[in-house]
């Protein structure tokens, strides 16, 4: 229909293109993700609500938060924050002392929403479910499980250390009214949840994904020298992406997603296919297909899943802590505490299994028993590990073994052909030292034996120990 309006209106194509697939397809595809998600979870979260049955839930956890400097209400507003942050920022109201309500605010990103959770299951769907059938079900929801568990003890941690540090302050008591037991009220329920939450959260997205939309097709669209916005902006964020194991696609669509974590792995896709627009791909092996191809390993996909667990909030959420704090200090705080987290967990797997890649090589019958038993990807280790880009490749290698560039005029197949001549030269080059070192030790054990050896023959034993 809005297409027939801009041709009847005689629109120029780069307006249609402009309206219909930047700001339309962003906005429809953000509805279209958060919308059933959050019309499921917030009416029976209400509905939990209005049975009474979760102030008791905060009251029975007051004592796990308590050990962490924090409130027990904060258990609501955590589990509020798995259909949307911004809903359970909003929640945080309950909360009465302002510094613990502050902490809640800060740290509540670090439980992943409704948004996080598709790309979260694709993930571990393509990368680590094992087996068939309800083996490969349970296994992915163990993941998962494992995923959420870890965001919810870094929420104590970090909400321990704010505690001590920047938010220092007295606990306050734990005052809740625990409401009887009661028959919830549906229809009011309904309309609760839908008028409260749904529509507040989609009407605050709705905000910024079409802005989002817009600047999505100016980077897709616009070129200079030949290449897109986006291409350029990937190239430019390619290094640190490969530091702490993905690559500057990865962060690019982690950026250009801010407006709604739901069209990160989208913007992914799209930059790897060199599209102009959001497309929809439902076929789980296409998917693969395409990441395997443009360098991705399980351990790139455990990086994805850190960091989408820990990063930056969304911009909905960033305008609600703006709203409920009144500063945009505290807004920067709440955006950077999780997104540094991130980084410094996502760094520390990548340069880990890098590590114990470089020792494989090294010594390779030492390490690969206890790497058997220890990896937790598919396969070996190492395999895995060598497809990772080496940004500071001359921390890790010898100039000796270090892999050669190509040069001018020379393909890609020549110079591997030409790195695998080298690489089997070296390992016979290994081999041979082996051997000799193997020989002469035999050679001075003999040595050493005719030296204990007892008698009074001056005549030569043969052996070279002068006897």
């Amino acid at each position: 229909m809005l297409s027939r309006l801009l041709e009847l209106l005689s629109a120029p194509g780069w307006l249609e293109s402009f309206l219909l697939d930047g700001i339309y397809t962003v906005l429809t595809w953000v509805i279209a993700v958060m919308l059933p998600p959050m019309a499921i979870f917030f009416p029976l979260f209400t509905l939990l609500e209005d049975f009474g049955y979760l102030p008791r839930v905060a009251f029975h956890l007051d004592r796990s938060f308590q050990r962490a400097c924090a409130c027990g209400k904060q258990s609501l507003t955590m589990c509020m924050g798995f259909g949307c942050n911004a809903a359970g920022v909003t929640g945080c109201r309950i909360i009465d002392s302002p510094r613990e309500r502050l902490i809640a605010i800060i740290t509540h990103n670090f439980v992943p929403c409704n948004g996080s959770f598709p790309t979260m299951i694709t993930c571990i769907s393509l990368f680590f479910a094992a087996g068939s059938g309800l083996c490969r079900t349970v296994s992915s929801a163990a993941l998962l499980l494992g995923l959420i568990l870890l965001g919810i003890f870094c929420t104590f941690g970090v909400s321990r250390l704010l505690s001590h540090t920047i938010l220092k302050g007295i606990p306050s008591s734990f005052t809740l009214e625990l409401p009887p037991y009661r028959r919830p009220q549906i229809g009011k329920v309904l309309l609760r949840s839908l008028l409260d939450r749904t529509v507040f959260v989609l009407g605050r997205a709705c905000l910024v994904a079409a802005p989002a939309g817009a600047l999505l097709w100016g980077f897709t669209n616009c070129t200079i020298a030949g290449e897109s916005l986006f291409d350029h902006c990937a190239a430019f964020l390619e290094l640190p992406g490969q530091c702490i194991g993905l690559d500057g696609v990865i962060l690019l669509g982690f950026l250009l997603g801010f407006p709604a974590n739901e069209i990160v792995l989208p913007i992914i896709l799209m930059g790897y296919t060199a599209g102009t627009t959001l497309t929809e791909t439902s076929d789980l092996s296409r998917i693969h297909e395409i990441l395997t191809a443009n360098g991705w390993t399980p351990v790139t996909a455990l990086c994805m899943l850190l960091f989408l667990l820990f990063h930056f909030p969304c911009s909905t959420t960033c305008l609600t802590i703006r709203k409920e704090t009144g500063s945009w200090k505290w807004t920067l705080a709440a955006w950077c505490i999780p997104t540094l987290a991130g980084i410094l967990l996502c760094g520390a797997v990548s340069w880990t299994v890098r590590l114990v890649n470089f020792i494989f090589e090294k010594h390779p019958q030492a390490v690969s028993p206890y790497l058997r038993i220890f990896s937790p990807f598919p396969g070996n280790l190492s395999s895995a590990a060598k497809n990772l880009p080496l940004p500071c490749d001359f921390f890790l290698r010898t100039r000796k073994n270090r892999r050669r560039k190509p040069v001018c005029g020379e393909t890609e197949t020549e110079m591997s052909k030409q790195n695998q001549n080298q690489s089997q030269i070296r390992q016979q080059q290994q081999s041979q030292n082996r051997q000799n070192q193997q020989a002469q030790q035999k050679q001075n054990q003999s040595a050493q034996n005719c030296r204990n050896q007892q008698g009074d023959d001056d005549d030569d034993c043969g052996c070279g120990c002068g006897r």
